[in-house]
């Protein structure tokens, strides 16, 4: 429910963050447990204007796998600040986060 819902809210949020940031870029990264990916977390789209893309991967994602509740969380965002998303070294940095599990106790940030 959680992917579907993020999914279903996007364009509503990107609507608010247009007012924030008018030349906003989006990226899908996917996290997991590490049993799930081998990395804990997968770039599905690096940044780009293409909201469409963005919300057709999304709506694929599915919540599945995974011996226990919590997830690589660090992971996801370890895989969001690096080089190969795509960012612009003189832009801002907004990261919105949804998750349907908390990380690791020993990995929280």
């Amino acid at each position: 429910p959680t992917i579907d819902t993020a999914r279903d809210a996007i364009d509503d949020v990107v609507a608010l963050l247009v007012g924030i940031a008018p030349k906003l870029r989006l990226c899908l990264v996917h996290y997991r447990d590490v049993e799930d990916f081998k990395e804990g977390a997968k770039l599905l789209a690096p940044l780009s204007k293409d909201l469409k893309q963005v919300r057709e991967l999304l709506g694929a994602l599915r919540a599945e796998g995974g011996g226990d509740f919590p997830e690589r969380v660090e992971k996801g965002l370890e895989v969001a600040l690096a080089k190969e998303t795509g960012w612009n070294k003189d832009a801002n940095r907004m990261l919105l986060v949804i998750g349907d599990a908390p990380a690791h106790a020993e990995d929280e940030l």
